[in-house]
């Protein structure tokens, strides 16, 4: 139920104009162990151009060569995986929510050390949110609390180095959350914007405007790089306001040697470095979405729902799930709903999943090279999550319903 716990959210400042666009449809309980990986060049597409689904589907088959699996144990005391980072060495470390956990493995999936633990003490955290643990510079790692509002930094070796505290930014009056979004390879640390307010018009779907900030390697000079379109809210009459079902957004992605942007109700990705911007296309059309898809999203709403204010008198919870019949639905559906920067500059963009179909369906991965063109599709299942990639490995997520687990692949490709 991971993309629905913040229904009910902070309100936003409202902008002029309306629509919306997606979320991706929730994570399966699925534990998934053997995966073939559909995945090959496209020959002779420019950025952009936008390759037809007969160009994707007949593309060579890579396969993805399990090999190893990890599962939480009583020593790691890892659960709810929220994020993985594919480390110098052939190293993983992967970071736990539930006691505020970082597990440090080898090449072979086996435990080397954990560290960290909850509290508000230096290398301490209160909460672990997904993006929240990034690479920083050399073989550092930054991990963001957006609880206490503070980056701690930690070697590879996974002792605490430092803190850094985000100065607030000026131009903005209200209280401000920040979504960590990830590190350049300078040292600065990128953040998006989002304003509280309580002043949402009710009954209406609205879009904040969300500034990118990015600050120095101390947390001190933020600077807007610029400001993009937020995720759209929609205040139902009587509630807070909470994120739509399904909502148009800006994803934000950060490499390297630059950051990502797109816009999920398009075909279309930006990519801002230091040779300048340029524009990439991924594969897929906007459409609207079905009377089917929106039968199954309300019903993924309701479900959500009720897990998430379970043992609420029932006049309330006949309130609360009075929302996912009356939220409205957009137009159009987004076009993809998930960026993961790949560590040697390529961009995996997932595809928006089928919405009426069971929550074991598949997802396509188009991947990007540096150029922006189209270089091949990945097929998961609809439980899985890659959480780190390079030009020989995945690291991926699976939700399961008592436990997470999480498995590294090698990509085998056809000779």
């Amino acid at each position: 139920m991971r993309q629905y716990q913040d229904i009910l959210g902070v309100s936003q400042r409202p902008e002029s104009y309306r629509g919306h666009h997606s979320r991706r449809s929730l994570l399966s309980r699925l534990c998934w162990t053997i995966v073939s990986l559909s995945l090959g060049c496209l020959s002779g597409n420019d950025s952009d151009t936008i390759p037809t689904q007969e160009q994707v589907a007949s593309t060579a088959d890579w396969t993805l060569e399990p090999l190893w699996t990890y599962a939480s144990s009583e020593s790691t005391s890892v659960r709810w995986v929220h994020g993985g980072l594919l480390l110098p060495g052939a190293r993983v470390l992967i970071g736990g929510q539930d006691e505020f956990r970082l597990v440090l493995l080898d090449s072979d999936g086996q435990v080397l050390r954990s560290f960290g633990r909850r509290g508000q003490g230096p290398g301490e955290i209160q909460v672990l949110g997904r993006s929240s643990l990034v690479s920083y510079r050399g073989d550092s790692v930054a991990v963001y609390d957006p609880q206490a509002r503070r980056v701690s930094i930690f070697t590879g070796e996974g002792n605490f180095g430092r803190v850094v505290v985000p100065a607030p930014w000026r131009e903005i009056s209200a209280p401000m959350a920040l979504l960590f979004r990830g590190a350049l390879a300078d040292g600065r640390l990128l953040f998006l914007g989002r304003e509280t307010i309580l002043d949402a018009p009710r009954g209406e779907v609205y879009r904040p405007r969300e500034p990118l900030l990015a600050y120095d390697a101390d947390g001190a000079h933020p600077e807007m790089l610029r400001e993009v379109p937020g995720r759209e809210q929609y205040r139902a009459p009587g509630a807070r306001s909470g994120a739509l079902a399904l909502a148009r957004e800006t994803l934000v992605a950060v490499g390297r040697d630059g950051y990502y942007l797109g816009q999920t109700d398009s075909t279309l990705i930006q990519f801002v470095g230091a040779s300048g911007e340029q524009t990439w296309t991924v594969p897929g059309a906007v459409a609207a979405p079905t009377a089917a898809e929106v039968r199954a999203e309300r019903s993924r709403l309701r479900s959500a729902l009720q897990q998430q204010f379970r043992g609420v008198p029932p006049p309330l919870m006949a309130g609360r799930l009075a929302y996912a019949d009356e939220v409205p639905f957009p137009p159009t559906k987004p076009v993809f709903d998930r960026l993961v920067a790949g560590s040697e500059g390529e961009l995996w963009v997932r595809l928006l999943q089928r919405l009426d179909v069971s929550d074991t369906a598949s997802t396509d991965w188009v991947v990007l090279d540096r150029a922006g063109r189209s270089i091949g599709r990945a097929r998961l299942p609809g439980g899985s999550e890659i959480l780190a990639a390079d030009s020989q490995r995945i690291l991926v997520l699976h939700d399961a319903a008592t436990e997470d687990t999480v498995t590294m692949y090698r990509v085998r490709r056809p000779r």
